[in-house]
């Protein structure tokens, strides 16, 4: 009897770094709950636009790059640079930490981002 309630409790503590990591296996019903949750159609953020932050999210947490899976940063460069279109999302506690403004660098484009380069000074 011990030894299941011993086995059951690690199974029930998460760790700090899975709490959010272990729900990405719930499949896209946490991430409808914290798209809704945090309004960020609200704040002009566009589902797909999240979406694909949180597909390079599970990517570089299943290749270990994550120190924080918990939070996600978006820069949505498909927005006018007047716009508050940086976006850091705590995913765990569903809040928007941070929502403002991003520029997207020199010879990119002027008010939108049409072009990127990896050239240093380019």
């Amino acid at each position: 009897m011990r030894i299941i309630i011993t086995c059951l409790l690690f199974l029930l503590i998460p760790t700090v770094n899975n709490a959010v990591v272990g729900e990405f296996g719930a499949g896209k019903a946490i991430f409808n709950d914290v798209y809704s949750t945090v309004k960020l159609a609200d704040t002009g953020l566009g589902r797909n636009i999240f979406d694909l932050a949180i597909k390079g999210l599970k990517k570089l947490d299943s290749n270990g790059k994550l120190n924080n899976p918990n939070i996600v940063t978006i820069a949505d460069y498909s927005q006018s640079s007047n716009k508050k279109r940086l976006y850091v999302i705590d995913l765990k506690n569903r809040k928007l930490l941070f929502n403002t403004y991003v520029a997207h660098g020199r010879n990119t484009g002027d008010e939108f981002a049409k072009s990127f380069s990896n050239v240093e000074g380019s």
